[in-house]
């Protein structure tokens, strides 16, 4: 009898224990779906392999306390019709922020969908699943402040009409292979856009794409701009390579600065600053469009060397060339801004006949011969000759020549130049031969071997004769001076012919010949 009980009782544990495993494996198959199921609301207390379809038709809710993740080979669908209700992607306390990871989700139907926590979808996001649109009234799919983190692929179907509405957050594109970012016939308007990883990014076919703030991450893959793009606050662009034919990537009059590491657009689109602020390119290595400071007051700066086969202009703002500039390409200065060059200049067209064109590199600098409006010589330290700024051939100016304190330009033997009635020097102009009358408190230099006639001048500065060759004043010359330690000074060979000379305010120093057939006057 006692035999029987047992047998009876071990019979009852096994049943008990094949319950037990049966409850066990129904936990398994929740948490791991390979079957089509659909929720109302699809709460999640951990992670899910999806292998199948999962559709929701109101919201999905992280009711954990970390990160939860749907993973797996299969999609989430949010598919709800009537307007009256909404999607959200959220945590049960609407006030947490868990994040949740789905990693294929389609918005299909009607139902305005609102994200309420950051939400990652590492590999597929389709509004409009490619057969059904998703046609939601406003705001459409909204992440309101949070984050979307776009790791893989992400469409709009042509046939979708729901708004894009990402303002107000981030959405992060962080493919390490190539990726398009997220577009619409309409254009999407992104708060902050920001691109991560090693792949390309590229903006899909549509209206424009703007951005309150556009960043790049260090390391990762090259911008190329396929579509139009505005930037309305700042841009941080590590890699910017081509913008396409017909394409602006745009810093628009709201914007107030933009830093680019690198830029080579080999596209012949437009770069163009029509902000006020500064957007300082530290390195062009190539450029076949256009780069134009529109804006009329704001800078684009060039730090290092920078390469050109396209054309860079500005009409009233200021280019700033820092380091060399080559290339095959024009440079174009249409109205009343600035050009500054910071290094040696080459390109094939120069168009500078307006504005101020600045030579400020504080070494020694090739002034390239072609028609200037205005023309400054600045920031140099005269030390040696080493520092000057020469002359490459005869120069236009039909505006004025301003040679600043503490700079030297070599004029050589091109007195056939032009220059304004308005010039200025302040600093040093030097003459290999004759020159041309500049007033101001600076020092006119001559120091040719061969004959020169001093111009007729009632205002120079100092005047410093060193040429081996015999110097002639055959007109009126008044030196009013602004160094009298220099005043003027024969090294060399001058002779006054049947003409004035009047040095006032300091000496007249005489170091080498000086044959006197005119006047001379020392106040």
């Amino acid at each position: 009898m006692h035999r029987s009980n047992k047998a009876v009782t071990n019979k009852s544990l096994s049943r008990l224990s094949g319950e037990v495993l049966s409850i066990l494996l129904a936990f398994i198959v929740a948490t791991s779906i390979s079957l089509a199921q659909t929720y109302t609301n699809w709460t999640l207390n951990g992670d899910v392999v999806n292998n199948g379809t999962i559709r929701v038709n109101r919201n999905i809710i992280n009711n954990t306390t970390g990160l939860v993740t749907v993973s797996g080979t299969g999609v989430v669908v949010l598919q709800g019709n009537g307007a009256v209700q909404s999607h959200s992607i959220q945590c049960t306390n609407l006030s947490n922020t868990y994040p949740i990871s789905i990693i294929r989700l389609d918005l299909i139907g009607t139902r305005p969908t609102t994200l309420n926590t950051p939400t990652l979808v590492p590999t597929q996001l389709r509004v409009g699943d490619g057969t059904t649109a998703y046609t939601a009234a406003s705001p459409g799919f909204s992440i309101s402040t949070q984050t979307l983190t776009i790791g893989g692929t992400s469409t709009y179907m042509a046939t979708s009409t729901a708004a894009l509405t990402f303002s107000g957050g981030t959405v992060l594109f962080n493919s390490a292979a190539a990726q398009s970012i997220l577009n619409n016939a309409a254009g999407v308007t992104y708060g902050t856009l920001s691109l991560t990883a090693a792949g390309t990014k590229n903006l899909t076919t549509g209206g424009t794409v703007t951005a309150a703030t556009l960043t790049q991450a260090g390391g990762s893959g090259q911008l190329s701009v396929t579509e139009n793009m505005n930037v309305t606050g700042t841009a941080n662009i590590v890699d910017l390579g081509a913008i396409s034919a017909g394409k602006t990537l745009q810093l628009t009059a709201a914007a107030t600065s933009a830093s680019i590491s690198a830029m080579n657009n080999t596209g012949t689109g437009t770069f163009q600053n029509a902000s006020n602020g500064t957007a300082t390119i530290t390195t062009l290595s190539g450029n076949a469009g256009t780069i134009n400071q529109s804006g009329t007051s704001g800078t684009i700066s060039f730090t290092n060397a920078a390469v050109n086969a396209g054309t860079i202009t500005t009409a009233t703002g200021t280019i700033n060339f820092n380091d060399n500039l080559s290339g095959a390409g024009t440079i174009t200065l249409s109205g009343n801004g600035n050009v500054l060059f910071g290094g040696s200049v080459a390109q094939t067209t120069y168009n500078l006949n307006n504005g101020t064109v600045t030579y400020n590199k504080n070494t020694a600098q090739s002034v390239i011969a072609t028609p200037y409006n205005n023309l400054t010589i600045a920031n140099a330290i005269d030390t040696s000759a080493a520092n000057y700024k020469t002359a490459a051939n005869t120069l236009t100016i039909n505006g004025n020549l301003v040679v600043n304190a503490g700079n030297t330009l070599d004029m050589k033997t091109y007195s056939t130049s032009t220059f304004g009635a308005g010039s200025s020097n302040l600093g040093k102009l030097m003459w290999q031969g004759n020159n041309i009358f500049v007033s101001g408190t600076g020092v006119t230099e001559f120091y040719g071997n061969g004959a020169t006639t001093v111009a007729t001048g009632a205002t120079y500065g100092n005047i410093l004769f060193t040429g081996a060759g015999a110097m002639t004043i055959s007109s009126a010359v008044t030196a009013t001076g602004g160094d009298p330690n220099v005043g003027v000074t024969v090294k060399s060979n001058l002779t006054i012919t049947g003409a004035t000379l009047t040095v006032t305010g300091m000496d007249f120093n005489n170091i080498g010949t000086y044959t006197n057939n005119g006047t001379l006057t020392v106040n």
